[in-house]
C-alpha cells in the first residue's frame, strides 16, 4: 500500500531499465519503488520535492549507485550520508558510489521522451 504517495516513476513489483534520464522537479519523489529492483544506469535524479528515490519495501534493495543526485556530496541519507546535499533517499537504496557530476546524455537520436508520472507494474 503506497499511502497515496507517488513518484514521477512509480514501480510496483517491476524492474525496468532506466538509463540516461533526468528525473527532476517532481512533487513527491523522482522514483517510488515497491518490491522493485530497477536497473539504473547514469541517471540525474535531483530537485524532487521530498525524495530522489523512495523505497517502500526496504528489504528489496534498489541499486542506485553511480547516479547524479544534484550535488557532488551525493544524496542525503539520515545515517549513511548526513552531509549529502543532493536529493534524499530512504533506507533500502544503495547509492554508493555516486557520480560527482551529471551524466553525459547520449547523442540526440538516442534520446527518448517519456511524459510522467508513469506507473510500471510487472
Amino acid at each position: 500500500y503506497l499511502y497515496n504517495l507517488s513518484g514521477a516513476v512509480t514501480l510496483l513489483d517491476a524492474s525496468p531499465t532506466i538509463s540516461y534520464t533526468q528525473i527532476y522537479q517532481n512533487e513527491y519523489a523522482g522514483i517510488l519503488a515497491s518490491g522493485s529492483q530497477p536497473k539504473l544506469t547514469c541517471n540525474d535524479i535531483y530537485l524532487n520535492s521530498n525524495f530522489g528515490i523512495y523505497n517502500q519495501t526496504t528489504a528489496t534493495v534498489v541499486d542506485a549507485s553511480n547516479q547524479w543526485w544534484g550535488a557532488s556530496s551525493g544524496p542525503y541519507h539520515e545515517t549513511s550520508n548526513p552531509n549529502g546535499e543532493g536529493n534524499t533517499v530512504t533506507d533500502g537504496v544503495n547509492f554508493i558510489p555516486w557520480r560527482l557530476q551529471p551524466c553525459t546524455l547520449p547523442p540526440e537520436p538516442e534520446k527518448l521522451k517519456v511524459f510522467l508520472p508513469l506507473t510500471i507494474r510487472d
